[in-house]
């Protein structure tokens, strides 16, 4: 049996170091965690030298000099490249250096090495300054004696308080691999929530701005130059093309203080959704609204299926599930009714009835989590219903694209056809008078 040599962290932050005769690795984070200990670094004791040899080397790469200034300085063997200029971490931000962080170090611990080595290596093996900048950090408060978990709380924009709880939990049963899989799992689907929005909004978007291009050219071109051409021609403007114009000189004099009138407006209401009440107020009319109400509320649906999956799936309590899925919903209205029904479950009330009781879930999911709380899978179905409303928000999506982006086209149409319609009518009239006078 072989010998492994191991450093570890007990619960009050204190290193320790000893050897252990085990069958594999996973036999040796058993044993520590029955001691209460986490495992920071294993290796085979035949091996000890070399590991330590290359540790050295590794770490030398990387240069602290004080508090706040980092420098990456080339070490040892050839075959590791040096690391880049080290960012501090208010630079760290957004999910996307974290989720390729996260990807790579699942790659090398989920393939055996430990986790320790893992981070260590790929603060001298990435090539981005974010991810090699957020490794080298890591390894440095890791080789300090911090928990992984830990040491990512240092870096909340990158690492928010689901992720660190998650690593936490699977750091503490020592099968951190699984729950790297489920959160990397989650932050695809999460980014892929967020790119069906931004795609959703995208096109109308380009559709109105093209559409307001369109009167903005109708107004303040057009319409002058048609007025002096028949001023030219000596020739009597119809009635419709007098009333576009009389509309293009309105919307020109007024139409900055109108502007201005509404940049006013939205930042009050804006600053006025900064407090609470002017936050429920608003949220509780964005669910009254006739076509966006069902998109407002499956974005939250699915963020609330899909983190409450992926921490059950991870082996987070309830309670702490529950909790962290809670900071996650954006509505303020669904907020207040899911912290009502957590309340309930805690008190010992299964999810279909607490989120029955206070309308958290449609009548169909809660007929799915009845099924899952039955079945002792209840992970399960909140990955299902997170697929049924991802599925739903993408098809609402492509239905507001599709109403938005015809009304605008035409909108613009109907424009172009009046101006053309106002212009050869003013032509034919000014034509008919013409032959008139002869």
């Amino acid at each position: 049996m072989p010998t492994f040599n191991y450093k570890a962290v007990s619960d009050k932050g204190e290193s320790t170091t000893g050897t252990i005769d085990a069958p594999d690795r996973k036999a040796v984070q058993s044993r520590l965690l029955a001691r209460k200990l986490r495992a920071t670094e294993i290796t085979i004791k035949g091996a000890a030298s070399s590991a330590a040899v290359a540790s050295a080397r590794d770490s030398a790469s990387i240069s602290f000099d004080g508090p706040q200034k980092k420098t990456a300085v080339k070490a040892g063997a050839s075959r590791y490249a040096p690391t880049s200029k080290i960012l501090e971490p208010e630079e760290f931000k957004g999910e996307k250096h974290a989720l390729a962080f996260l990807k790579k170090l699942h790659q090398l611990h989920g393939g055996g090495m430990p986790l320790g080595d893992s981070i260590r290596l790929l603060s001298v093996r990435v090539q981005d300054p974010r991810q090699s900048s957020i490794a080298a950090r890591l390894w440095k408060d890791i080789s300090e004696g911090r928990t992984l978990a830990n040491a990512m709380r240092g870096y909340p924009k990158s690492f928010d308080s689901s992720m660190t709880h998650l690593i936490e939990a699977g750091e503490g049963t020592g099968n951190l691999v699984p729950v790297l899989e489920n959160l990397i799992n989650h932050l695809e689907e999460r980014a892929e929530l967020q790119k069906k929005i931004m795609g959703g909004l995208a096109y109308p978007i380009f559709i109105c701005t093209l559409a307001f291009g369109v009167v903005l050219l109708f107004l303040f071109f057009l319409l002058p130059q048609i007025r002096k051409m028949m001023a030219s021609m000596g020739g009597q403007l119809n009635f419709m093309t007098t009333i576009l114009i009389g509309m293009s000189e309105s919307a020109v004099k007024y139409g900055p203080f109108v502007m201005i009138f509404l940049a006013i407006f939205a930042a009050v209401i804006a600053n006025w959704r900064q407090k609470p009440e002017g936050r429920a107020k608003t949220d509780a009319w964005l669910l009254r609204l006739p076509m966006l109400k069902r998109i407002f509320l499956n974005s939250d649906i699915c963020r609330i299926s899909n983190l409450c999956a992926t921490l059950m799936e991870s082996g987070l309590n309830t309670t702490e599930t529950l909790r962290m899925t809670e900071k996650s919903i954006k509505n303020v209205v669904v907020q207040s009714r899911f912290s009502a029904a957590r309340t309930l479950i805690n008190d010992g009330a299964s999810f279909s009835n607490a989120f029955r009781h206070y309308h958290v879930l449609p009548e169909l999911d809660l007929d799915m989590l009845a099924v899952g709380e039955n079945t002792g899978n209840i992970g399960k179905s909140f990955r299902e219903i997170y697929r049924i409303h991802s599925r739903e928000l993408s098809a609402q999506f492509q239905l507001m694209t599709v109403v938005i982006s015809s009304s605008a086209l035409g909108f613009a149409f109907l424009l172009v056809a009046v101006l053309v319609l106002s212009i050869v009518s003013s032509v034919l009239q000014m034509a008919k008078s013409i032959n008139g006078h002869h």
